[in-house]
């Protein structure tokens, strides 16, 4: 059986997650339920990120603003916006190959919008800041819980204002690599089907001009 390495914490909350790209989503979904897993719900995420100015806007450490939005059938639609910072940690490696993406996740306090929209309100004091935007994007997001894992179905709807057309995909979150292994492995996926890519590198690989990346 194969073994993946761990990744190295430096502080903050660890992320650590694998997707699994091109997904027939129905069919997924179907699985998941079979499964036992439960529906977190559907949600709608808006999220820009930034980049210091001395540096690319790819640059490490990275600022992250998001709103998700609760678009679950049935329930009362509320958002929640989130800032943090995020440090990047070198992939984990199975057999030589990089199958699982870390981040470091460290919270940011957010601006009080009770006079107004949270997440614009906070967009325009970090534009303040000096700090560079970099991709601006809307997902729709499926989440299940299955177990210790959270299974993620994203389908990117908007980059940088732009419609685009991306494949759904898969993003498995868990503890460590070999709990998001087995939980792939129930789903039907092999340890070689597992990316360490990022949802911009993903985003590149359908709409690179919505990126300005041609």
């Amino acid at each position: 059986m194969q073994k993946a390495e761990q990744c190295q914490e430096s502080g903050g909350e660890l992320e650590i997650e694998a997707k699994v790209l091109g997904i027939d989503f129905k069919e997924l979904e179907t699985m998941l339920r079979s499964l036992g897993a439960q529906l977190e719900g559907v949600f709608e995420l808006t999220e820009q990120r930034f980049g210091d100015a001395g540096q690319s806007v790819d640059s490490r450490p990275s600022i992250r603003l998001r709103k998700k939005t609760d678009i679950t059938p049935g329930r009362i639609s509320h958002a929640i916006v989130k800032l943090v910072r995020k440090e990047k940690l070198p992939s984990v490696v199975v057999a030589g190959v990089p199958r699982f993406k870390c981040r470091q996740e460290h919270p940011l306090p957010v601006l009080d919008g009770q006079n107004g929209d949270t997440y614009e309100i906070n967009k325009a004091a970090l534009l303040r800041r000096d700090l560079l935007p970099s991709h601006a994007m809307v997902t729709r997001r499926t989440t299940y819980v299955l177990d210790d894992v959270r299974c993620e179905m994203d389908e990117v709807l908007q980059c940088n204002g732009q419609n685009v057309v991306v494949p759904p995909f898969l993003e498995i979150e868990g503890p460590n690599p070999d709990a998001i292994i087995a939980a792939a492995r129930r789903l039907g996926f092999s340890v070689e089907d597992l990316s360490p890519l990022s949802k911009k590198a993903v985003v590149k690989m359908y709409a690179p001009d919505a990126l300005g990346e041609i």
